[in-house]
């Protein structure tokens, strides 16, 4: 599954990980892929970009995701995420 078509995320929480583009809610930002809130009392849905960093450089990654693990591999490594419940999220770079 394509996470700029699904966000990653875990029935009941108010946590996603999502791919967002500069202009995504009218907020002007980086493109990338962002932990967010789309809970509607949110000033701003994006919480945190996350990106790798390989011998001290941000470096481009593929995001590739099944039901329960959202992997983003890059030249160098790859980070897992996964949800623990809906209030909890587990990271695992490798």
């Amino acid at each position: 599954m394509a996470i700029n078509y699904l966000p990653f995320s875990y029935a009941g929480s108010y946590m996603v990980i999502s791919e967002m583009g500069d202009q995504f809610g009218g907020q002007n930002q980086q493109p990338g892929i962002y932990l967010r809130t789309v809970h509607g009392l949110a000033k701003h849905s994006g919480i945190a970009r996350l990106y790798p960093i390989h011998e001290g450089k941000e470096v481009p990654c593929m995001a590739k995701m099944t039901a329960s693990e959202l992997t983003l591999t890059f030249d160098g490594g790859s980070i897992h995420c996964c949800f623990i419940d809906d209030r909890s999220m587990f990271f695992r770079v490798r």
